[in-house]
């Protein structure tokens, strides 16, 4: 390899390093010293001190920016080696025999940096340019030419127009050490001028920031981040200019500039950047602008599920599943002395690389599906209906879905629920329609809305019409990728993350499974009882339902700020009795009124059944009791052994004049229910 070659200090690099270990200083320190002495020509010199001034502007960039390196370490020669996060090579030379560099060196200024000039004495004064009184070295700002008359250094920063002495010959009988050494976290860089950098040194202990995606502001708005950070780092925050961000606790303001501002910056990134308590770094960041692309769906709270209310661009984050790490609930219970089966992952992060519109009940609902920076957005009709989008890995694996509900805002209903013996009753807002639903005309099928498994997230369609029959052919149609969702029977273990893979499948329920969408081989562990975020709430002990309360998760189905409801969610209908008789059923729906609370109506859609045969044993997925009943599933399980879920019905007997009301039921959580979903009223 050539002198010039190996001496070069901005080579691109092919590959990441892929974790990051901890460096001892020492052995860098020893390396140094052990090296044989080079000599160097003029040329080789000013080669030389002009790659130290790039790689120096190069490190005070990754500083201001909140970068990182990825490692640090020094090759066979004892040089010093510096790997960036995107795989950058920064090879240092570091003693060189003969060589004076020049007395060009950095000034910094907050997280800024400007190129100064060090006389004799070491004083350093800030280099003026031609429009001010410094010149940044960092970000987009100039790197000064170099040459060599007389054997002494000028610099120029104009465009070699002008060449300013600097009075400091380029060579001498000395050796010009650069060395580096690791003290918590931080890599030490000092050149062969006497200039220093610190830059963070990445740490897998990881630290992340929620969302990830780009988020847009208008002038002066102001957003929050949540930042998880290791326990006992300290962090730092890196912004575009003249933006504001404050990190206090695990929350981070950022705030967009006012107008006016013509010095800011109109789009960047945000950066922080930890101290591990191990002594290594680690980092975050996320893209920020002032702008819009639409709506923001989930600027409030993330969810599966995001309600449009008329036509235009909308957008949301698609960088984390769910509600985000909130939903996740990393403490499982013990019941009877049992495991709860673990189901859920470490954190809600997730990278699709595309968006594709998997079904929607209505053509044309919504269109161009765009996903940029982790966020998703798409432009809606103004029509009403449902779609559900998939998001998709580089190997073509589907990763989440999400369900977007064209509908007018629902109203909430204000209602008080009752234990079994009519006390431990609470207060809950009750959205006005079945989750899925565009109409609150009970009589016509729009009214409907989606059917759910127990536990899963995505939506499946019901029948077309009042009259659809009993079986198969009575569903609403698809259009889009597929036409029609299909149901599986499960031949091989069927776990929640094959559920989540094929958003579009129904998996019913066989003998051999319990009558659950969980594969045989599983039917040995305890089944899993927070998917829907009330793990006991469906116990039956003596005379009552434990009151749990109900946690909104990754795979609850309802829209920001609503959740499934507790197993309590009918009682306002039946508050002294498990059932009522000659609940008013007139025109295929059932209609209440509640003395203090108003009138109530819900559309009858049926179910639909996870499998047909009389004994069990084969699968199949049909429509049953269309315009006959209503079933809504709860967020309680039955018990962690049983592969039922406690749901409450309306439903008339055909056949007969007697209409009933069952705000406890139980059955499989196969079947594919109702859901109204809710809000919880804290009370005193």
């Amino acid at each position: 390899m050539s002198f010039i070659r190996k001496i070069a200090l901005l080579t691109g690099s092919l590959c990441l390093l892929a974790s990051c270990e901890k460096y001892d200083s020492s052995s860098l320190s020893n390396s140094i010293s052990d090296l044989e002495t080079r000599v160097l020509s003029l040329e080789q010199s000013l080669q030389l001190a002009r790659s130290e001034l790039s790689t120096m502007s190069a490190l005070a960039s990754m500083v201001s920016e909140g970068q990182m390196l990825r490692s640090v370490g020094s090759n066979s020669e004892g040089d010093l080696v510096l790997v960036t996060m995107d795989g950058r090579t920064f090879t240092i030379m570091s003693g060189v025999d003969g060589y004076n560099a020049p007395s060009l060196t950095l000034v910094r200024e907050g997280n800024c940096y400007y190129w100064g000039l060090a006389d004799e004495d070491g004083t350093v004064s800030l280099i003026p340019g031609p429009d001010a009184d410094r010149i940044p070295a960092s970000g987009s700002g100039t790197l000064p030419e170099l040459r060599i008359i007389d054997g002494k250094w000028e610099y120029s920063i104009d465009g070699r127009q002008t060449w300013i002495p600097t009075g400091v010959e380029c060579l001498s009988d000395r050796i010009a050490l650069s060395s580096c050494s690791l003290e918590n976290g931080v890599a030490k860089v000092e050149f062969s001028n006497g200039t220093r950098i610190s830059v963070p040194v990445f740490s897998s202990d990881g630290i992340r920031a929620i969302p990830r995606c780009r988020l847009f502001f208008a002038n002066g708005q102001s957003r929050t981040v949540m930042v998880k950070a290791p326990q006992g780092s300290r962090c730092s925050v890196f912004k575009p200019a003249g933006w504001n961000a404050e990190l206090r606790d695990t929350v981070l303001t950022v705030t967009a500039p006012p107008s006016g501002n013509a010095f800011a910056d109109t789009e960047g990134t945000v950066s922080i950047v930890a101290l591990t308590s191990s002594g290594l770094s680690c980092s975050t960041s996320f893209p920020v602008s002032i702008g819009s692309d639409g709506t923001d769906l989930s600027e409030s709270d993330f969810a599966n599920c995001y309600i449009v209310s008329g036509p235009g661009r909308y957008s949301f984050n698609a960088g984390n599943l769910g509600n985000g790490d909130k939903g996740i609930l990393h403490v499982e219970r013990i019941y009877m002395g049992r495991d709860i089966q673990k189901f859920h992952c470490d954190n809600s992060d997730i990278s699709p690389v595309r968006l594709e519109l998997l079904w929607e009940d209505c053509p044309g609902l919504i269109s161009d599906i765009r996903l940029e920076d982790l966020r998703a957005s798409f432009t809606a009709s103004a029509d009403k209906g449902n779609a559900l989008i998939a998001a998709y890995d580089a190997e073509g694996q589907i990763v989440w879905s999400w369900h977007i509900w064209c509908t007018d805002e629902p109203a909430v209903i204000g209602l008080r629920t009752y234990g079994l013996t009519g006390k431990d009753g609470y207060l809950q807002q009750m959205q006005d329609r079945n989750l899925g639903a565009t109409t609150t005309d009970v009589r016509s099928p729009d009214a409907f809305g989606m059917f759910y498994q127990w536990g899963r997230k995505d939506p499946f369609v019901g029948a077309s019409s009042l009259n659809s029959p009993n079986g198969q052919s009575g569903y609403r149609p698809l259009y889009g990728k597929i036409s029609s969702q299909g149901f599986a029977i499960p031949t091989t273990d069927v776990d929640i993350a094959e559920g989540v893979r094929h958003p579009d499948t129904f998996y019913v329920g066989i003998a051999q499974t319990g009558h659950n969408y969980y594969f045989a081989s599983q039917i040995s562990y305890v089944q899993p009882l927070t998917l829907w975020g009330n793990p006991m709430g469906g116990v039956k002990r003596e005379d009552r339902i434990l009151k749990d309360p109900t946690e909104k998760t990754i795979y609850d189905p309802c829209p920001p700020g609503f959740h499934v409801p507790h197993s309590q969610f009918l009682t306002s209908f039946v508050p002294n009795s498990l059932t009522v008789n000659n609940a008013p059923y007139v025109d295929r729906c059932f209609e209440f009124t509640l003395e203090g609370q108003g009138d109530f109506s819900f559309a009858a859609p049926g179910f639909i059944r996870y499998d047909s045969g009389v004994n069990n044993t084969h699968g199949e997925k049909d429509l049953l009791s269309v315009g006959k009943e209503a079933t809504f599933w709860t967020s309680a399980p039955l018990s962690p052994i049983a592969s039922s879920a406690i749901f409450g019905k309306f439903y008339w007997s055909e056949g007969s004049t007697s209409t009933f009301v069952l705000p406890y039921s139980d059955n499989y959580r196969s079947f594919g229910r109702n859901i109204r979903c809710v809000r919880d009223i804290a009370t005193d």
